[in-house]
């Protein structure tokens, strides 16, 4: 299964998700485990913003 994340906002400032229309609470967790992880890694200087400048505004 899976979801998928996309940008949304007039300055691609907000994370839009989409889940699967029936998840189990496991796949939750799952995916929220994976922005925590995400999240984690940029506070952390893992990623730069040089890494992620091809996905903004699209």
């Amino acid at each position: 299964m899976g979801a998928a994340f996309s940008y949304v906002g007039l300055k691609a400032n907000v994370l839009e998700f989409i889940p699967p229309l029936t998840p189990t609470e496991d796949e939750v967790a799952e995916d929220i485990d994976i922005v925590d992880q995400a999240i984690a890694d940029v506070n952390a200087g893992k990623v730069s913003d040089a890494d992620v400048a091809s996905f903004m505004m699209w």
